[in-house]
């Protein structure tokens, strides 16, 4: 799940994403137009992972879940959003919301996208 260090140094480099966008095209899905995208953070408290998601709020993201892990001395976040993405663009989202995280002590664990089949006709 994580696509980043415990350090919260984001470490998918942008090589690395243009080559999922271009497997997903060899596979016939297609990471083009608005999909939902899945941001993934984890923290101590369940406070400090709320207030963070709070940070966001104007920016459209949602609380998908919070869930406690290791047995409750964790939380994991997932926040959702719709949005289109280049693989520049995504790159450089994920650079900042690593960076916006660690102004809360919470680290940014990475991102999934809901790909779509093209229609079969």
């Amino acid at each position: 799940m994580t696509t980043q260090q415990n350090n919260n140094d984001f470490n998918v480099s942008l090589q690395d994403i243009e080559a999922l966008y271009k497997f997903a095209r060899t596979k016939g899905l297609s990471m083009e137009g608005v999909l939902t995208y899945t941001y993934f953070f984890s923290g101590s408290t369940l406070s400090t992972i709320k207030n963070f998601a709070k940070s966001l709020k104007s920016e459209k993201f949602v609380i998908a879940r919070i869930f406690p892990i290791n047995k409750g001395k964790d939380f994991v976040m997932e926040l959702k959003r719709k949005e289109s993405h280049t693989p520049q663009t995504l790159y450089d989202l994920g650079n900042r919301l690593a960076q916006l995280s660690s102004n809360f002590a919470v680290e940014y664990e990475g991102y999934e996208a809901d790909v779509y089949m093209p229609s079969v006709k």
